[in-house]
């Protein structure tokens, strides 16, 4: 919530209920590949990042993932001549997408089809196990389970 001078909460004008996340999940900056390996789309954001978790990045895109990532933090890392905009690099499997702004279309046209359905969240556990939610109207939602 932000506050303006009178110390009053400001809103947004329209709130929904239901905003598809599709099974994000939040790290931090030294999180290990055990926990990365297997996720196909991942964002690179903030002011510091550990060698090690640079390093369980590259493994992770080697074999196949897809890292969207803030441009003057992975400069740190590599690709010290990033300066601005959007750079592709493949690697391995995958490819590394520099930015400096994650809303550019290029951005977008290159994640896309890997975002998932915009009415829904899926959530994947182990194996076959899965729980979707699916946004029927702003307030109201579908519970799909595959819990075997």
């Amino acid at each position: 919530i932000a506050l303006h001078h009178s110390a009053r909460p400001v809103q947004a004008d329209r709130h929904r209920f239901f905003t598809p996340l599709n099974g994000a999940v939040v790290f931090d900056h030294r999180v290990g590949y055990e926990h990365l390996q297997g996720i196909p789309l991942l964002f690179l954001t903030g002011v510091q990042l550990s060698d090690a978790t640079w390093e369980a990045l590259m493994r992770c895109v080697e074999e196949g993932a897809v890292l969207v990532a803030w441009g003057p933090l992975a400069k740190q890392h590599a690709f010290p001549e990033y300066d601005s905009g959007v750079e592709i690099h493949p690697r391995g499997e995958g490819r590394i997408i520099l930015t400096d702004d994650f809303g550019y279309g290029q951005v977008v046209g290159e994640i896309l089809p890997l975002l998932g359905r915009p009415d829904e969240i899926r959530y994947r556990f182990e194996g076959d196990r899965s729980v979707v939610l699916r946004r029927v109207t702003d307030n109201e939602v579908a519970v799909e389970r595959n819990l075997p």
